[in-house]
């Protein structure tokens, strides 16, 4: 639980930010959340049923269903059975889960899933209304600099896929704290233990972000130093000290997550395995920030020929989008009060956040153009598993900032900024048409696998196909209430250390077809599968590699089964 400091209480009880909310809400539901609000049970508020998103719907079962029948949380073996994975090493949100434990339990994961999704945007934007309306004390122009974090190109990329670097509520809440114990309206206790609440919840949500938001926490502090004249840097240095006193408190409160993902887990080996590909391949273009995907309404479709030369065809991790007008509007803001040491500290965060995100190099295709900082942190153990692209969620924050400061300052032609303004909200609007971007409805879990005591071995595991990133099958599995083990499962963007050299299982990951069959006979002994289970649109293609291990199928509902003990084992168990 996250207190909340005296200071912010009167905050809270303006009826100013309930009006903000039910804007943020109606926007969430009419751009976003039509059809996951009308079917809520069936429709999942994502991209695809397939990929990231079945992963999280596992995840929001995981943790309540570990916690409570007195199971270790952090590993498990229900997945990548029988060496297990750990669990604290995946982005498995396990604050989200918690806190969501009423309603998945109540409704099924995809109920809270679409729960989550949908409140992502809504506390992002009253978050960042909250921070707006502290510096720049008006309201509208505090809404207006809200929605642009909120509904940032950025959260509508990541909403699609990625749970867990889309719920962002909690980042602006960081320098709200620290700008108002710099002004002396809360107190040391209030801000340490406010600080601390709020990194231990991102902590429990994406140690990602978190580890984004002290990086850049740094260099805020650093910047300020320098910015400040000798008489006002003790303050800083104050500010410093009482943050990492927080730090440190948050890291006691979250330290059994952290053991099992930084000692347990080997995190840094993770990383390694990762920070191959990281770096490289998720960066920001700089286009990107004045040309959108097709994720966008208003030129997405109509610039695909561009946006297709960064994006790799991953609009999801291509979030950078922020807009003339709204460029035009940090332009005017940092142009008129550049005397101000707050404006100039802004605009040193805004400018090197976005060469961090950059990534390693600023290239033209294949040819380096200039080599950048991040070259020579990303072979380090705590950036391997950091995509640079990510960063563009400060960009997002950073411009939410200046637009209201701006909209507010703006006294001779307001009408001229807030029409630059509303051109800003329609240029990152997100698109209404063609392929299906924020609905979709995951498949019904498999006859085999809804009564998996009669169709299913009572030992060992099953492989479901298609796997991982292709299938559904960590949400059937989290549907069935862990009723089957897997033998493998889709808990990262990479295989976790333990598997990554296992030839089928590399195979498996980048192909629905069936690995060499030396290899899947390896990995069927080695994983003790006692059942493969096929679904009809691979079967064509697996069905000869398995009968060339002997296996012959049976067809429970849709799907092809092949018992490697041999026919339907009505609860029997499988010695093999």
């Amino acid at each position: 639980m996250i207190l909340v400091p005296r200071g912010l209480r009167g905050r809270l009880a303006n009826p100013g930010w309930a009006l903000a909310l039910l804007i943020y809400a109606v926007a969430t539901l009419v751009l976003i959340g039509r059809q996951a609000a009308a079917n809520p049970a069936h429709v999942c508020l994502c991209l695809g049923p397939n990929g990231d998103p079945p992963f999280f719907m596992w995840a929001l079962k995981w943790w309540p269903y570990a916690i409570g029948h007195g199971l270790n949380p952090f590993y498990t073996d229900v997945v990548w059975y029988p060496g297990g994975a750990n669990t604290a090493t995946t982005t498995g949100i396990p604050g989200v889960a918690l806190i969501l434990w009423p309603v998945t339990s109540a409704f099924g994961p995809i109920v809270a899933y679409d729960v989550a999704a949908f409140l992502s945007p809504m506390l992002a934007a009253l978050a960042a209304y909250a921070l707006c309306r502290e510096l720049s004390q008006r309201y509208w122009p505090s809404v207006a600099g809200g929605f642009f974090y909120g509904f940032s190109s950025y959260e509508l990329a990541q909403l699609t896929s990625h749970l867990q670097v889309a719920l962002i509520f909690l980042v602006p809440l960081v320098p709200l704290l620290v700008i108002r114990r710099h002004a002396g309206v809360i107190s040391r206790r209030a801000f340490v233990l406010g600080l601390a609440g709020i990194l231990a919840g991102e902590v429990l949500i994406s140690t990602e972000v978190t580890f984004d938001i002290v990086m850049l926490g740094g260099v805020g502090l650093v910047a300020a130093w320098f910015l400040s004249p000798p008489a006002d840097r003790r303050v800083v240095v104050r500010l410093a000290v009482e943050i990492v006193g927080a730090g440190l408190l948050a890291v006691a409160v979250v330290s059994p997550y952290l053991y099992w993902a930084v000692i347990k887990g080997n995190i840094a080996n993770y990383g390694a395995v990762a920070g191959t590909i990281f770096a490289e391949r998720y960066r920001l273009d700089p286009v990107n920030l004045v040309v959108p995907t097709h994720l966008t309404w208003v030129g997405g479709s109509a610039l695909l020929g561009v946006s297709n030369h960064y994006d790799g065809g991953n609009p999801v991790e291509a979030g950078g989008y922020l807009g003339i007008p709204v460029l035009l509007l940090i332009i005017a803001f940092a142009g008129a009060t550049w005397r101000r040491r707050s404006t100039r500290l802004l605009c040193v965060l805004f400018v090197v956040t976005g060469i961090l995100a950059l990534g390693p190099r600023l290239s033209e295709g294949s040819h380096t153009l200039i080599p950048l900082p991040w070259k020579l942190v990303e072979n380090a153990p705590a950036f391997r598993a950091i995509l640079p692209t990510r960063l563009t969620l400060f960009l997002a924050l950073i411009a939410s900032v200046g637009v209201a400061l701006e909209l507010a300052r703006s006294r001779r032609r307001p009408w001229l900024a807030w029409l630059v303004a509303l051109a800003g909200v329609v240029m990152v609007l997100p698109a209404q048409t063609g392929t299906p971007l924020w609905h979709s409805t995951p498949p019904g879990v498999p006859l085999v696998l809804t009564d998996a005591a009669r169709y299913l071995p009572s030992t060992g595991s099953v492989l479901v196909v298609p796997v991982g990133q292709f299938g559904s099958s960590m949400y059937w599995q989290a549907e069935t209430n862990f009723g089957f083990h897997l033998a493998n499962g889709r808990v990262a963007l990479v295989l976790p250390p333990e598997y990554d050299t296992e030839k089928a299982s590399l195979s498996m990951a980048n192909d629905i077809g069936p690995p060499h069959h030396a290899w899947l006979e390896e990995f069927v002994r080695a994983h003790r599968v006692s059942a493969i289970v096929v679904g009809p649109a691979v079967r064509r293609r697996w069905d000869p590699a398995l009968r060339r291990l002997g296996l012959h199928p049976v067809v429970i509902g849709d799907q092809a089964v092949y018992y490697v003990c041999g026919g339907p084992p009505a609860g029997g168990s499988c010695a093999r």
